[in-house]
């Protein structure tokens, strides 16, 4: 069996690191399989996927380019696949595009959160698209009940071919990374938070994450207060929206901008905050509970399937005081942290690897009956 995945990035990101602990773990569960990747240059996961020993092809999903849409099926057409897995907006954009008869493979698309457009007209456009590549695709991963559930709102026609694998992650991985401490833009900080409350925050600067009810947030919470330090992941410290925070508290805001490892900053936080407006699974959330950090999180598709109300973390509204109101009561409230800490940890006990990817190996070999 023969199976291509195509991913949109290559740069760091759950679409990348979903498949890339796919394909690790086939490796050895399921020696048989080959893989090939196809995903664009210059990132990360370029080398990652080669240090496995897997055949990677570069090519640029991330870009539109009407030639592409040729390129790709000649790379294809001579790969001669059993199975594509396409990963993302970008590589089932160009991939599916490809008519069946082209290239026989079955067609199997995770598409790692599946956002409507917020204009009318683009969702009136993303539905009538999205409704055509469902007839080029064979299954549809859904790694959320909640995104499983958007998906046939919006796509009725899908129920059939959704098949639900919540993400996991590699305890023993998360817990190896975190011991690594080799970016100095925090190596010198980290020594002086072990008895403060930290809060941090990680994710890309993206209007969906909500960077701007996070930065409001930690304003109100240290109007009130000045024993919580906030860590923002992912956001520049010259952005605009974040100079401001910082001009008021300067010593209990900082921004690091994208850092390729920053399980080493959140194993010596305190809880991990995400206030995006909607998530797929966040991978960030499932990294947390690995290192037993308590997660609070907006009431938001995505998180709540993974966050539990006052069990693994605390599900907030989107807005700040509630927000503020749930950082200060996991700080002050030692018994409530615990718990959620304790239970956080033995979350990703409920699925080993070897399970998930079994789930994966159980619907390519479908395929094959």
């Amino acid at each position: 069996m023969h199976i291509v995945h195509c991913l949109t990035h290559s740069i760091h990101g759950g679409g990348q690191a979903v498949p890339y602990l796919l394909v690790k773990n086939f490796l050895q569960f399921y020696p048989h399989v080959t893989h090939t990747v196809i995903l664009p240059s210059n990132g990360i996961y370029c080398e990652r996927f080669r240090s496995l020993g897997v055949s990677v092809v570069e090519f640029p999903f991330n870009t539109i380019n009407p030639l592409n849409f040729f390129r790709i099926r000649s790379v294809l057409s001579k790969l001669q696949p059993d199975i594509i897995h396409t990963h993302g907006r970008g590589a089932g954009l160009y991939v599916r595009t490809i008519s069946k008869d082209a290239i026989g493979a079955k067609r199997v698309h995770t598409h790692h959160g599946f956002h409507l457009p917020e204009n009318n007209f683009l969702q009136f456009i993303f539905k009538i698209v999205e409704r055509f590549y469902l007839t080029k695709t064979d299954i549809i991963i859904s790694v959320s009940q909640s995104e499983a559930e958007i998906i046939s709102n919006v796509l009725p026609a899908s129920k059939k071919k959704i098949k639900i694998i919540q993400n996991v992650v590699d305890f023993e991985e998360i817990q190896h990374r975190a011991s690594l401490t080799n970016d100095a833009r925090f190596a010198n900080i980290v020594p002086t938070i072990n008895d403060i409350f930290t809060v941090i925050m990680i994710g890309r600067k993206d209007a969906v994450k909500n960077y701007r009810l996070a930065f409001k947030s930690a304003e109100n919470v240290l109007t009130k207060r000045k024993d919580i330090i906030f860590f923002f992941v992912g956001i520049n410290s010259n952005d605009s929206t974040f100079v401001s925070l910082k001009k008021h508290f300067p010593t209990h805001c900082y921004a690091f901008g994208s850092i390729e490892n920053p399980l080493p900053l959140l194993a010596h936080s305190s809880a991990l905050l995400l206030t995006s407006k909607r998530e797929g699974a966040p991978l960030t959330v499932l990294e947390a509970f690995a290192l037993g950090k308590p997660v609070i999180g907006t009431k938001v598709r995505g998180i709540r399937d993974y966050v539990h109300h006052e069990e693994n973390g605390l599900l907030v509204e989107e807005n700040s005081e509630s927000v503020a109101k749930a950082i200060i009561k996991l700080k002050d409230d030692d018994t409530l942290y615990r718990k959620l800490s304790v239970n956080a940890l033995s979350y990703n006990n409920k699925q080993s690897v070897e399970q998930w990817v079994g789930e994966y190996y159980s619907i390519y070999t479908k395929f094959k009956e």
